[in-house]
């Protein structure tokens, strides 16, 4: 049995992204990052999320994600955004369901940046015996200064659950939502009854009744009930739903529901449907119908599906050889007293005269009020993997118009594809449009692949088009690589347009590398391509003599509006174990304005395990796409283990050569480790303008943790921010916050 307790009020106001870290630093030399744990319990909301955690910039892979205790598997049940902090779950997480992550992160790389709201979820088991259990459940909220959720008791209540071993399961949840508990919600009031307006009921049954399973729900929400961070619902609603599903026999399966909605705000809306499945020797039969409504009298809108498919019935004396498939499908309704109806049917035909031929026929027809009269007849041949071809015709009656298209595909040797396609449509008024299109693939295992398809429109408004795409990879070995592509389209109306690029790579010796790309983007009218738009080309050469020196240059030039050519150097030299130092340069020049020349230096030493120096100084550096930012930063850091301490330090100075005047930071953290479980730590943090030295943002934090595997861990940790005046000018809205923090988890 397992009960998490957290109680604790959270108001964050994180240091927007950018703030904190430097403007312009190069990376320092690389240090192992700190590994720190932490854990963060929150409840469900009706949605998949996002759900926030209270640090961005975590580390991903590693964390362990609950759902009641149950174990999630990423991917398959969720989704971690490690730089936003954020998790998403495929299916939505429902009111009163606890979520527990335990996850890692580098306090160097991390910040306590989300402001979003922190809730602290109770879960304590008050009785277990048997197959029965009393829970009691619960969630205290607290948030930011001025968000629309504020801080108080949202939930509170009790779970009951009757394990009912082979006859199936009872469970019931009663939670409070009282108003009084939300500061700014909207007045005060007593805590409202269980089942009243700030409350939720439910009841959930299942009941084994042989083959069977009897399923009944019942979900009652209250006007004033406030899922977790979330104003209160507004409008009640209650919903019940009964189902019945299982196998009748061995050759026969059942599937009923009937579901019920009632919501003062929008109409009452059902659904019924009944499904049943027949399994013969030569296939399946299936009969279903379906029932929705919504809404009552003239206004209501309603909808009934009926459905009758047999798939893969066997006829013939051999088995196999003949498949019928055969669908119907009627849906009949009402909008607003106007009658919509449809009925659609099709049946198929699968012959296979011999091995690995198949030929298939089929057609589908629907009519009704819901949409035109139409008619869609298909033929498809397939000769193992080497033909395959399918025809498609669909005529629509009410005006005469028809859409129509032709597939093929060969694979008539090893390495080589051909495909062909072409569509046609024809309107009501005599509009036609025709699309053909060619390809051709060709691959000779890794060394060589060829792709090419064109692709020819018209229309009978008069305009003609044409668009191609080549492209070509070409390694002969593993000295040389070659990869072209050619994208061009040739319109009557626009001229023609395109990009060709061209990428090349020679590797005469293990140490030297060479490179290098041309790209070019033109467009003419008339179909003369004469006006380019843009051109770029670039040479790179690389030398690796051993593990411990590295050697670049390169040269770029783009002619695009306006010409600019670009030389880079870049060095890095390991002389020793204990010292890094790694440079990088780059002269740009331009044909109409001043483009600023970029500079990196940084340097690490590392004179044992237990200690990592680095220091970086950067002109201009780029951003993510390669372009120059103004301005020049400068950074020291520190990273040590000595017994049982550990330090990390950082302080930096960013300039961004305008009018903002420059940004000091500094960064210092202190950990004391009392054996394998417990840990002291604390933090401090500024960011302050170099003309202005008392005004600035702060950070200090303190907290403490003891972990004793599976049966307890405990945390306490508290923060607070200030923010001066010295920095209003430049990040505004900010207000001084404080948070506190406590979370024990225990286990027997």
């Amino acid at each position: 049995m397992v009960s998490v307790l957290g109680v604790g009020a959270l108001i964050v106001v994180g240091a927007p992204a950018g703030l904190m870290a430097p403007i312009a630093s190069a990376a320092p030399a690389a240090v192992a990052p700190t590994r720190l744990s932490a854990t963060e319990n929150f409840v469900g909301a009706d949605t998949v999320g996002p759900y926030y955690l209270t640090r961005t910039g975590v580390m991903s892979g590693d964390e362990t994600v609950q759902l009641d205790n149950l174990p999630q598997v990423p991917a398959l049940d969720y989704t971690l955004d490690p730089v936003a902090g954020s998790l998403i779950f495929t299916r939505p997480v429902s009111q009163g369901h606890l979520v527990r992550i335990q996850y890692f992160y580098d306090p160097a790389t991390s910040r306590e940046a989300n402001r979003a709201i922190v809730n602290n979820p109770l879960d304590v088991g008050l009785l277990a015996k048997g197959g029965g259990s009393v829970q009691l459940l619960g969630n205290y909220e607290s948030g930011a200064p001025g968000h629309a959720a504020t801080t108080g008791l949202s939930n509170l209540g009790v779970a009951l659950n009757e394990n009912l071993q082979k006859r199936g399961s009872l469970s019931a949840r009663f939670l409070l939502s009282p108003a009084s508990g939300l500061v700014g919600a909207g007045g005060s009031s007593s805590p409202a009854a269980i089942g009243g307006s700030g409350g939720q009921t439910q009841l959930n049954g299942l009941f084994n009744i042989g083959t069977l399973k009897l399923g009944a729900g019942y979900d009652s929400i209250g006007k004033d009930f406030a899922p977790q961070g979330k104003a209160a619902a507004g409008a009640p609603k209650a919903t019940t739903d009964l189902s019945l599903v299982g196998p009748l026999t061995q050759k026969i399966s059942l599937d009923v529901g009937v579901t019920r909605q009632d919501q003062s705000s929008s109409p009452v809306s059902s659904n019924d449907h009944v499904k049943v499945g027949i399994s013969t020797s030569g296939g399946t039969v299936v009969l279903s119908r379906q029932e929705t409504a919504v809404g009552s009298g003239t206004g209501a809108n309603t909808t009934e599906d009926t459905d009758v498919s047999l798939n893969h019935i066997a006829l013939g004396h051999t088995k196999g050889a003949v498949l019928l498939s055969a669908d119907l499908q009627r849906k009949s309704g009402s909008a607003g007293g106007t009658d919509r109806s449809q009925e659609i049917g099709s049946v198929g035909l699968s012959m296979s005269p011999r091995a690995g031929m198949t030929i298939g026929v089929g057609e589908t027809r629907s009519d009704g009020t819901a949409g035109p009269a139409s008619a869609t007849h298909d033929v498809s041949f397939q000769m193992g993997q080497v033909v395959q071809a399918k025809a498609s015709l669909t005529q629509i009656a009410a005006d005469g118009g028809s859409n129509r298209s032709v597939d093929l595909k060969l694979d008539p040797m090893k390495g080589l594809e051909v495909t062909s396609s072409d569509k046609a449509s024809l309107n009501s008024t005599g509009g036609a449009s025709d699309a053909h299109t060619v390809g051709a693939a060709i691959k000779e295992g890794s060394k060589f692949s060829l792709d090419a398809h064109s692709t020819d429109q018209t229309q009978s408004g008069g305009i003609d088009a044409r668009t191609s795409t080549v492209s070509m990879a070409l390694t002969p070995n593993k000295l040389v690589g070659i990869k072209a592509k050619l994208d061009s389209s040739l319109s009557s109306a626009s001229g023609e347009s395109g990009q060709r690029t061209v990428d090349f790579q020679l590797t005469p010796h293990a140490p030297i590398k060479f490179g290098a790309n041309l790209s070019e983007q033109y467009a003419g009218a008339n179909g003369d391509p004469t006006a380019m738009l843009d051109r770029k080309v670039g040479t790179s050469v690389a030398l690796d003599p051993s593990t411990r020196l590295h050697l670049g240059a390169g040269y770029s030039e783009d002619l695009g509006t306006e010409a600019q050519r670009a030389r880079s150097l870049d060095a890095s030299l390991k002389p020793i174990t204990a010292i890094q130092l790694s440079g990088q340069y780059i002269d740009r020049t331009a044909s109409a304005s001043e483009v600023p020349d970029t500079a990196v230096f940084s340097v690490g030493l590392h004179p044992s395990k237990l200690l990592n120096l680095n220091g970086a100084y950067t002109q201009t550096p780029l951003d993510a796409k390669g372009n120059p930012i103004p301005g020049i930063g400068r950074s020291v850091g520190v990273t040590s283990r000595l017994g049982l301490f550990d330090l990390t330090g950082k302080y930096s100075l960013d300039d961004p050569n305008g009018p903002a005047p420059p940004i000091l930071s500094r960064q210092m953290s202190l950990g004391l480790n009392f054996g394998a479980g417990a840990r002291l730590f604390g933090s401090y943090e500024s960011s302050t303008q170099k003309l202005s030295p008392d005004g600035g943002l702060y950070l200090y934090s303190v907290g403490f943790s003891e972990k004793m595997g599976d049966i307890f861990n405990l945390s306490l940790s508290g923060q607070v921010n200030t923010n001066d005046t010295g920095l209003d000018g430049v990040r505004s809205g900010l207000k001084d916050n404080s948070q506190a923090k406590v979370g024990v988890s225990a286990r027997w």
